[in-house]
């Protein structure tokens, strides 16, 4: 009777790991279109591809959310409502419908780190994806006529130092 219940106990165990093993998870394996510099309010048409590299499909709402070194989150892609299917061993590409806008809520200026991963509220796991984003916070993004200053001298040009 002991040994019954032995393989009884160690058959579950073994049950309960295939179990826990049958679970989708999600990666961001690519942002598309991502500048590696941006200015303040620059709109970009970025979207991000997700990969299901778990053994069981994933099915119900998504979103993919930014985290920058400054501490503060944004949505790249925000959908509560509409489920989405992504089998084990394929991709879907989330882009937000209008295009995402930087700004200086989420990004600091100078250079940012950004993580990015996919959000729900089903328990899966996730694996964050990581870029860096070197953020400007003016509000011009360049000079398409520049005129000469009339009497301005810059020296020492080269300069060596600063």
């Amino acid at each position: 009777m002991k040994r019954l219940l032995n393989l009884i106990c160690l058959g579950l165990i073994l049950l309960s790991g295939q179990v826990m093993a049958q679970l989708p998870h999600l990666r961001v394996s690519a942002l598309n279109n991502w500048p590696d510099t941006v200015y303040n309010n620059q709109n970009v048409a970025v979207s991000a591809v997700v990969e299901n590299i778990g053994t069981a499909a994933y099915q119900g709402p998504l979103q993919i959310i930014l985290q920058t070194d400054s501490g503060t989150f944004s949505y790249l892609y925000f959908n509560q409502s509409t489920s989405v299917l992504i089998l084990p061993g394929d991709t879907i590409v989330f882009s937000p419908p209008n295009g995402y806008i930087f700004d200086s809520t989420v990004f600091r200026p100078g250079n940012n780190v950004v993580v990015v991963w996919p959000h729900s509220a089903q328990a899966i796991q996730v694996d964050t994806f990581l870029v860096d984003t070197y953020f400007i916070q003016s509000l011009f993004q360049g000079i398409n006529d520049p005129k000469p200053i009339p009497g301005l001298k810059l020296f020492p040009n080269p300069a060596h130092n600063e």
